[in-house]
């Protein structure tokens, strides 16, 4: 008879510097350029700056280009940083806008 051992999840024991590392690692290739690019996108939108971006996150200008380009992945908390400041939530960080939002933004942008 073999012994039965409880199944435990395997998120059961991870730890926060566990999780991170498990996010960046669901988070790869096309996953993350879209994510850049929505970064980008947003703060595009707001009239920022890497550097003034980078400024308000407390992080370096190359760091933010890395974020755009895909090159670098911003963990769960450094997400949800870049929400608050561009005036978002983290999902359109994830996802980008809707379409119809991207219409508005585009004539508010032409309008200026």
């Amino acid at each position: 008879m073999r012994d039965k051992k409880a199944k435990v999840p395997w998120y059961a024991n991870l730890t926060k510097a566990d999780t991170r590392s498990t996010f960046a690692g669901l988070c790869r290739g096309d996953d993350m350029r879209d994510i850049g690019k929505n970064i980008r996108y947003l703060r595009e939108s707001k009239g920022l700056t890497q550097d003034q971006l980078a400024e308000k996150l407390f992080v370096t200008r190359q760091t933010v280009s890395n974020y755009e380009t895909g090159r670098t992945r911003p963990d769960v908390d450094m997400i949800v940083s870049i929400a608050n400041v561009l005036e978002t939530d983290a999902n359109t960080v994830f996802y980008g806008l809707p379409a119809d939002k991207r219409k508005q933004n585009a004539l508010k942008t032409i309008v200026r």
